[in-house]
């Protein structure tokens, strides 16, 4: 029931975590990621999958399926924002529009995205998978309120693990500079979960030689967050 007849090349979900939602008519709804081609690639998208009964029975939702790639939309993560929206940040598959990352935005809880997925030119990220978190509540103001980027900060090799902040809702990210480097070395995919209003945790792929050699664990609070990088 989460895969249409066309999509016959590719179907993938995750791999991050889903979300489920706190607010708004929807408050209670499960929601995941997902990505898929067809036509042995000519056509390609991201989607969004939920349910209203606790996992038991799950719908397709929001659908950005293109023959247009200068976007190329993969392994979703994502965020309920302040406003009850849902933001989904992908991988940019080699679209031809700049930049590796790219976002869309879903006002009816998930059923359908309100714009084609774009790209984010300024969020330098090489091609891979990164998460997104909400760090502190969505109904505190100023850098009390905030949303977490967790993705290697070299714009084109899975090097130098950093974590982004935005205090504006996703509108704009800090640049790599700004945000916190965790791993100076090889890094590749990872993924964060709260754990209080002032602490996280980043779970991610990192290693001396390759990304690949290690999956580490890091806690982590505001007060180390907000340090300068050495």
């Amino acid at each position: 029931e989460l895969r249409l007849p066309e999509w016959d090349s590719w179907y993938a979900t995750g791999p991050g975590h889903g979300i489920q939602l706190e607010r708004g008519p929807h408050a209670g709804r499960l929601l995941i990621g997902g990505n898929h081609e067809g036509n042995a690639g000519a056509l390609q998208g991201a989607h969004l999958a939920y349910s209203d009964d606790g996992g038991t029975t799950w719908r397709l939702g929001a659908d950005d399926t293109r023959t247009d790639l200068t976007v190329k939309p993969q392994e979703l993560s994502l965020v309920e924002l302040a406003d009850g929206a849902i933001y989904a940040t992908a991988r940019d598959q080699h679209g031809s529009d700049a930049g590796n990352r790219a976002f869309a935005e879903s006002s009816d809880g998930g059923g359908s995205f309100d714009a084609p997925f774009a790209t984010i030119p300024e969020l330098d990220a090489p091609v891979v998978q990164g998460a997104v978190q909400r760090f502190g509540s969505a109904g505190t103001r100023g850098a009390r309120s905030r949303l977490l980027f967790s993705a290697p900060a070299h714009p084109v090799t899975r090097e130098t693990m950093a974590i982004r902040s935005s205090y504006d809702e996703g509108r704009s990210w800090e640049t790599w500079q700004q945000g916190k480097v965790v791993h100076w070395g090889p890094a590749a995919y990872s993924d964060m979960v709260a754990l209080g209003p002032d602490s996280a945790a980043l779970l991610y792929e990192a290693g001396a030689a390759s990304p690949y050699e290690a999956i580490r664990f890091a806690r982590f609070d505001r007060s180390w967050l907000d340090e300068p990088n050495g």
